[in-house]
């Protein structure tokens, strides 16, 4: 019984982190209550992993480049440079090398997830305990 419970948690975990079903439908799809996966919605931080997993480190290092991009094209037209303008260039170019160099939740999600699908075909009976040992270390993260 354990072990259907804790599959039934892992594919509404699944649900919930790849498509845009609410609570209420998964619990239906997976004949469970929705006041069971609400509870464990909360308890594990699906929200904030879901959220980590939308914002990563390449979606915010390619505005931040957009956002450089449109200042220099503006300072371009400018006729004087002004030492602010010098000041922002330099703050820029720190925040850009900060975030290029950062690995976020957001990555540790994605290889955690390709390592778990990787056990699954590998070596199934240790599927299970490594699915819930990525679950445990992804909520401590969050």
């Amino acid at each position: 019984m354990a072990n259907v419970k804790r599959n039934a948690k892992l594919l509404a975990m699944e649900y919930y982190m790849n498509s845009d079903l609410s609570n209420g439908q998964i619990a239906k799809l997976l004949a469970i209550s929705e006041r069971t996966v609400d509870k464990w919605a909360k308890q594990d931080k699906w929200a904030e992993i879901k959220k980590a997993r939308v914002v990563s480190a390449t979606n915010i290092e390619k505005l931040a480049y957009e956002v450089s991009n449109k200042f220099m094209q503006g300072l371009a037209k400018k006729e004087e440079v002004l030492v602010g303008d010098i000041d922002a260039i330099a703050k820029m170019s720190a925040a850009l090398e900060k975030i290029s160099g950062k690995t976020n939740l957001s990555n540790r999600i994605a290889i955690l997830t390709d390592f778990v699908q990787w056990v699954q075909i590998q070596h199934p009976n240790h599927a299970e305990d490594t699915a819930q040992l990525a679950q445990e270390y992804i909520k401590q993260k969050a």
